[in-house]
């Protein structure tokens, strides 16, 4: 597969999902998820923990990705407007993005990685540019940009 082929693909999926976003955040929607939206929560934590400070020489902490990735996971979990169904995406993303980056550097977790990220640049196209989430969105994307060149 082409990376010209790749990246129409993960455009196509951005698409979907800000679609999907806008479809649904104007609609009252009742969703029954099992258990809370906020125990997957806890996974984010975990994996957020587990990145290493240093890998490959990138100074990880002093760009602040853990920072970055808690203050989204703080700003999904506080957004009153954010649907549960929203939040539960968000924060799968999240973990997605905390899990990988404990090791960047292959090919696999790098798209892996930006799947994640596109996902997450897609809910903040659909949403009000001056949500904090938006803000917290931008500010992870530009620390992924430093650290792993996504």
């Amino acid at each position: 597969m082409t990376e010209k082929h790749k990246y129409s693909e993960v455009q196509r999926a951005i698409a979907d999902a800000a679609n999907i976003i806008r479809k649904h955040r104007s609609k009252d929607i009742t969703i029954s998820i099992g258990g809370s939206v906020y125990g997957s929560a806890i996974g984010v934590n975990s994996a957020i923990d587990q990145i290493p400070s240093h890998a490959n020489s990138l100074d990880i902490e002093s760009l602040g990705l853990k920072d970055k990735l808690l203050c989204l996971e703080k700003s999904i979990e506080g957004d009153p407007l954010m649907s549960k169904f929203d939040k539960e995406i968000a924060l799968e993303q999240l973990k997605i993005i905390a899990e990988a980056t404990q090791n960047p550097h292959t090919e696999s977790m790098k798209s892996t990685i930006r799947k994640a990220h596109m996902t997450l640049k897609g809910m903040a196209i659909a949403m009000p540019s001056d949500l904090e989430i938006v803000d917290a969105i931008n500010d992870l994307s530009d620390v992924l940009t430093k650290v792993l060149a996504v």
